[in-house]
């Protein structure tokens, strides 16, 4: 019965976190920079990592137009809700992350980017450190063959959720901005010096787009 119970709830929550998400978005102006360099891949059907921060997740579903994405979802209680509602906005979940069912999560998200899946991935969840990225996504990249894509979101208007990602929640009626970064590729190495160097470009790159979008309605 309390299994019952936590599915109902899941389902519940979930259900919400959709409907205001759709209300949400539909009341804002939304900007997006840089959408040459994410489409020019899914144009020539290529798939891409979709590499965004814990905090700035909420308003991703927004701004994807490719053929077909899977997004690493906790294992954590509350990644079940987040599950949910992923799949209710038609996209695909894979569980597991670098501290809980890491490697059985890495061969199916590798499994999902060698069938042609675009792969979203928060590197710094699912507990943080708050916009350190782990190194889960650098192995992807490697192993896949597929670019990293940075991509991150601002709001003119939002509260900053107290929580270890610091949330970002759009306030309605505001404006929005989404910021693309250039593709970044790992090489299929196993040189630990490289590939510590491509996890600390990749992290740069993206507090470098969210110092961005942060600073974009103070102009």
């Amino acid at each position: 019965m309390r299994w019952y119970k936590r599915q109902i709830f899941s389902e519940i929550i979930s259900f919400l976190i959709i409907l205001v998400l759709r209300t949400i978005s539909r009341s804002m102006t939304l900007t997006e920079l840089h959408p040459e360099r994410v489409q020019n891949f899914w144009e020539s059907n290529k798939n891409v990592i979709l590499s965004l921060w814990h905090g700035r997740l909420f308003m991703i579903p927004n701004i994807y137009r490719g053929k077909g994405i899977k997004i690493l979802i906790s294992r954590h209680g509350d990644g079940d809700v987040i599950a949910r509602a992923i799949q209710g906005l038609g996209f695909g979940a894979i569980r597991g992350s670098t501290t809980r069912g890491g490697f059985s999560a890495l061969r199916n998200l590798l499994k999902a980017a060698n069938n042609g899946y675009d792969i979203a991935i928060t590197p710094d969840g699912p507990r943080g450190p708050r916009q350190k990225l782990q190194g889960g996504i650098i192995q992807l990249a490697r192993l896949s063959g597929a670019p990293i894509l940075p991509i991150s979101f601002g709001a003119s208007r939002k509260k900053i959720l107290k929580s270890w990602d610091s949330f970002l929640f759009p306030i309605p009626f505001s404006r929005g901005v989404f910021l693309w970064g250039e593709p970044i590729y790992v090489d299929n190495r196993k040189d630990a010096a490289y590939l510590e160097e491509k996890r600390l470009e990749v992290e740069n790159k993206m507090n470098e787009i969210t110092e961005t979008v942060d600073n974009y309605f103070q102009n």
